[in-house]
């Protein structure tokens, strides 16, 4: 799979396909995605050499590749919005 430039991936590992909710998927295109399960208890997260944001639970772990600055970036903006609802 190629990459755009300004696209991020994402990847999710599950210990067992019992902590699977739900999945929707469609022939058509413009069909919404639905990926829905159990990470269970967090174990942590983690930035992984500044590149891949990474939530480990026990069930299962989500990866997410965005940079420290795009994170840092979306972090402080989330904050300022959450200070105004104050």
């Amino acid at each position: 799979m190629e990459r755009k430039i300004g696209e991020h991936t994402f990847s999710i590992e599950m210990k067992s396909r019992n902590t699977l909710n739900h999945i929707s998927l469609s022939d058509r295109s413009v069909e919404p995605v639905l990926i829905q399960g159990e990470l269970g208890g967090l174990e942590g997260v983690y930035l992984l050499e500044d590149v891949t944001l990474e939530v480990r639970g026990i069930k299962g772990t989500l990866r997410l590749d965005i940079n420290k600055e795009e994170l840092e970036k979306f972090l402080s903006r989330a904050g300022r919005k959450e200070g105004k609802r104050q």
